[in-house]
């Protein structure tokens, strides 16, 4: 019974976890830092486009490579790249 509890409490926080994640906070802070280094908007945007590009072609090899392993290995790959 506690287990069940501990279990459904640790759901909650990785939902949290993947919601705080996915919010991009330190974008702002990074672009501000760009244009501080010399970056022009235009620029900072294309470096942004050229990292949402790069996601969406990598997501491919990294469903495959799920089906090819395992998700549980994959994922754990992924955490230790910082993905």
């Amino acid at each position: 019974m506690i287990e069940n509890k501990k279990l459904k409490q640790n759901i909650k926080k990785f939902y949290l976890y993947k919601i705080l994640m996915g919010m991009f906070f330190s974008v702002p802070i990074l672009v501000l830092f760009w244009q501080e280094n010399g970056l022009n908007l235009t620029e900072i945007m294309l470096l942004q486009s050229f990292f949402a590009l790069l996601t969406v072609i990598l997501e491919i090899p990294s469903g495959y490579f799920a089906d090819i392993y395992g998700r549980k290995n994959t994922l754990l790959i992924a955490g230790f790249m910082g993905y």
